[in-house]
């Protein structure tokens, strides 16, 4: 699998990136399985996010695929509410790529079911 890996390194800077962006404090962050992505769960004192850091896609898909997750939101839709950074970007940047983060969303993976 072409899984975009991410040293323990990596993983303390991405903490401290979102922590800047999104001005929280994140108590725990878990890797969780994806297909070319980097997922995460990551709890705060007040909520548990979802985090998606990209692996091939480029700019303008990442931007899409934000534009349609707040879309798809708006219309109460399924998914998590994609969580604007302080500068109210739909995305940050992370080394060579950009992430998301949304509200996490309790239930069960669909290949469970």
């Amino acid at each position: 699998m072409l899984m975009l890996k991410l040293e323990k390194k990596s993983l303390a800077n991405l903490k401290k990136t979102l922590e800047n962006e999104y001005g929280i404090s994140i108590r725990n962050i878990k890797r969780v399985p994806g297909f070319y992505d980097a997922n995460f769960i990551i709890q705060t004192s007040r909520s548990r996010f979802f985090v998606k850091v990209y692996g091939f896609d480029k700019l303008p898909a990442i931007q899409f695929q934000a534009s349609l997750i707040e879309f798809l939101y708006q219309a109460n839709m399924p998914v998590g509410k994609l969580i604007r950074a302080k500068k109210d970007a739909q995305y940050f940047k992370f080394q060579n790529t950009y992430g998301i983060v949304q509200s996490f969303i309790d239930g069960q993976k669909l290949g469970d079911r």
